[in-house]
């Protein structure tokens, strides 16, 4: 008896430092998803685990270091590489494109769309995150495969505003929905959320450097 739980304490001693190990040198780490940034991929409270030790692909999910300058937060975050080094980014009336290449197309996204009240009570709207509403116009972010089954509901894509925080980034007059073209950097990943209307990523914090990087999500 005595042996058997010797035993047990040792395997768990060996896990216990095993994990600390990991933990420390990324080798794995593991985080619980804290906003709706990546939905519909991910959603609040899931949980999932990154790995330094897997180099990064183009539309894998990476956690990265991030500091934020002007609001004095720092912490870990996740969003999806759509662009490393030498690639050109473009954002045309809300689709992404990699070096002329549409990135959307295979995609499970999430984007901002409205609806006529008038409309609205016919129309099944589930994952529905509502966002404004007002006489005439219900607003939302929706996922893209629920949207287009109902046609009534369009999505968001105003043809000009002025976006401050991407204009203060990259000192252009671009949106969110049209964006660049941008040539990323050396030593940089561009970075983008699922949820595309609902996360500060690559558009607004500017590239991040591989210098930052944390590790690669390995999928569920």
């Amino acid at each position: 008896m005595k042996k058997t739980i010797i035993r047990i304490v040792v395997v768990l001693a060996v896990v216990i430092v095993l994990w600390i190990i990991m933990r420390r040198t990324g080798a794995l780490q593991w985080y619980a998803v804290a906003t709706g940034s990546n939905e519909p991929t991910y959603h609040i409270g899931d949980v999932f685990f990154t790995s330094r030790l897997k180099a990064p692909k183009r539309l894998d999910f990476i956690s990265f270091y991030y500091n934020d300058p002007n609001h004095k937060w720092s912490g870990i975050r996740v969003y999806r590489l759509l662009g490393i080094t030498g690639d050109k980014v473009e954002i045309r009336n809300g689709t992404v494109y990699v070096n002329d290449s549409n990135m959307d197309a295979h995609l499970h996204l999430k984007h901002l769309y409205f609806v006529s009240k008038n409309k609205a009570n016919n129309i099944d709207m589930p994952n529905v995150d509502i966002v404004n509403s007002n006489d005439s116009t219900i607003m939302f972010f929706m996922n893209d495969s629920d949207a287009v089954k109902a046609p009534a509901i369009s999505r968001y894509l105003p043809l000009k505003y002025k976006d401050e925080y991407i204009m203060a980034m990259y000192h252009k007059d671009w949106t969110a929905d049209n964006f660049g073209p941008v040539t990323v950097p050396a030593n940089s990943y561009f970075l983008l959320g699922d949820n595309r209307n609902n996360a500060l990523d690559s558009r607004y914090i500017g590239f991040v450097s591989k210098d930052d990087f944390v590790g690669t999500v390995l999928r569920k």
